[in-house]
């Protein structure tokens, strides 16, 4: 078993308590590859190789191969059971190639990373504070034609970047939530730049200041992230799957950037300024 894994033994069960995955926020960075299955290990696109290509796994001689068995030097390597003949089984062996054939394996271990990295989080907050996520204000102010610059949604108001964090019924509603839990009262925010201002000094504890930081930057990712999955995908995201989303993603950052962190997931729920 991966030693992330062994790190977290026990939080998978309880995270699918709240119908959240944990090997869908974990996916391998790949260095040598070595360490990582080929077919098995979700390492490039959105899911396993024995998922997207079927007809192409069956055929594959070595169930468990590594990446590095089957990219050398640049070159793909495969070992089948028999030969392509079936027009699924060639159609997706050619796709496979097609999706793989740049990939390059580097120098260094494999590693398990959050798909959702805080770095990453950051950096929609700053953009979020200068007014630059696409929200239908901001797409009708770069002169791109949209239905409507009213929030789909909550339909209550035009849709910008306070409105999407803040305003909106959801975001209200999550806010009032992730406070609560935080043991905050009283607190409302207006924007980006408020809520980073507040966070950055609040509190005496530094190491507290951070946990708080990250539960109120992943917040408004997930918030986002459910405006998303509505506009695009006409999916309704629950109020309790947002809230569950940022405790266990939140969880997960402060388990594998803490040095020598015994943070159980029992504890984070009960007392997250642990």
């Amino acid at each position: 078993m991966p030693r992330i894994w062994n790190r977290i033994a026990g939080v998978q069960d309880d995270l699918k308590l709240f119908d959240i995955d944990l090997e869908e926020l974990m996916v391998k960075k790949i260095g040598a590859g070595e360490e990582t299955m080929f077919w098995l290990d979700r390492w490039i696109g959105d899911s396993t190789l024995k998922t997207s290509f079927p007809e192409a796994y069956k055929l594959e001689r070595y169930k468990h191969c590594k990446i590095s068995d089957r990219l050398q030097n640049g070159d793909l390597i495969w070992d089948w059971k028999s030969v392509p003949r079936t027009l699924e089984s060639v159609s997706e062996i050619a796709l496979l190639v097609s999706r793989i054939s740049d990939f390059q394996t580097v120098q260094g271990n494999d590693k398990w990373v959050c798909t959702l990295a805080s770095d990453g989080v950051t950096c929609f907050m700053w953009r979020a504070k200068l007014e630059r996520i696409p929200t239908a204000c901001a797409l009708l102010k770069r002169g791109i034609r949209i239905t409507s610059p009213i929030c789909s949604y909550c339909k209550n108001a035009e849709e910008d970047t306070a409105h999407v964090l803040f305003r909106c019924s959801m975001a209200v509603r999550v806010w009032e939530w992730v406070l609560s839990w935080c043991d905050l009262q009283n607190i409302h925010f207006e924007s980006a730049e408020e809520l980073m201002a507040f966070a950055a000094q609040w509190g005496s504890c530094e190491m507290k200041r951070r946990v708080l930081i990250s539960i109120c930057y992943g917040t408004t990712w997930f918030l986002w992230k459910a405006r998303c999955d509505w506009v695009f995908k006409k999916l309704r995201t629950s109020l309790a799957k947002v809230v569950d989303s940022i405790k266990s993603t939140v969880f997960l950052w402060m388990k594998y950037r803490r040095k020598h962190c015994t943070l159980q997931w029992i504890d984070w729920c009960i007392n997250h300024f642990i």
